[in-house]
C-alpha cells in the first residue's frame, strides 16, 4: 500500500484511508472537467454571438 500512496492525492486533503483520498480525486477530476466544459459552452456560446 505505501507504493500506491504516491499515485492517490488523499495525502494532500488530510485524508487517513486510501479510499477516500481516491475518491476525493476522482470527485475533483470530475468536477474540474464538468466545470471546464460548462465554461467551453458558456465561451462558444459568446463568440457565437458576436
Amino acid at each position: 500500500d505505501c507504493t500506491r500512496l504516491p499515485l492517490l492525492k488523499g495525502g494532500d486533503f488530510g485524508f487517513t484511508g486510501h479510499h477516500a483520498g481516491s475518491f476525493l480525486a476522482l470527485l475533483s477530476t470530475v468536477h474540474t472537467l464538468s466545470f471546464l466544459m460548462k465554461l467551453y459552452r458558456v465561451v462558444s456560446a459568446a463568440y457565437v454571438k458576436q
